[in-house]
């Protein structure tokens, strides 16, 4: 029980960690937004990066706590739902900033 309970930790510190970046990466977004500048893409890309990549990992717990059906709380079954959407959106998003970047 407590390799699960050090699990649930882990997943739980991923998703916050990928919030947060995700947030940032949201702010720079909209900077992005506004300017249309080469230096604003560039970062919106990287941070997006860094919060796909953490949401990845998150999304990554998630799938293995539901293939191997650990969780049994309903709040951490949402969790693990809205890491494994986040993670999707945050893929899409960092796709369409390096389309543009490219064109």
């Amino acid at each position: 029980m407590c390799v699960d309970n050090n699990a649930i930790f882990d997943l739980v510190r991923f998703s916050l960690t990928a919030a947060a970046v995700g947030v940032a990466s949201a702010m720079i977004g909209l900077l992005h937004a506004r300017h249309h500048k080469h230096e604003t893409i560039v970062g919106a890309v990287c941070v997006g990066v860094i919060a796909l990549v953490l949401l990845l990992l998150a999304a990554g717990f998630s799938a293995k706590h539901i293939i191997l059906g650990s969780v049994k709380q309903d709040r951490l079954k949402i969790l693990e739902a809205l890491a494994i959407v986040a993670g999707g959106t945050q893929l899409f998003y960092v796709l369409f900033l390096v389309l543009e970047y490219e064109s």
